[in-house]
């Protein structure tokens, strides 16, 4: 890491980064056609479902891919999509914001 650099993220972080990369790119050629669409855009959903992104947001417990959601990761994901599309960064968003308080409730019971 140089100097002038003050953070870098973790090969973990870089790993999720290029997945989420791949995934903007699969819209990118639909990308002004989804941002414009007043519905879920199919092309979107289905290449967000591919990637398994989605696991980010829930808890392991709940089927996710970690014990406690990480909000690097998460920022990181949310980074590279919206360089792609607001549509498919809004559909990764919503997942969180739905799961978490769903798995918030589930822990409380």
């Amino acid at each position: 890491m140089e100097d002038s650099q003050l953070f870098d993220l973790s090969p973990r972080h870089r790993e999720v980064r290029e997945i989420a990369r791949e995934v903007a790119a699969k819209v990118a050629p639909f990308a002004d056609e989804a941002d414009e669409a007043v519905e879920v855009h199919q092309g979107c959903l289905d290449a967000l479902r591919e990637s398994g992104l989605a696991r980010y947001v829930v808890q392991a417990a709940y089927g996710g891919h970690d014990e406690v959601l990480d909000p690097l990761t998460i920022a990181v994901v949310r980074e590279q999509l919206m360089y792609s599309s607001a549509h498919l960064d809004s559909m990764f968003g919503m997942q969180g914001v739905g799961s978490y308080s769903l798995s918030v409730g589930a822990r409380r019971r």
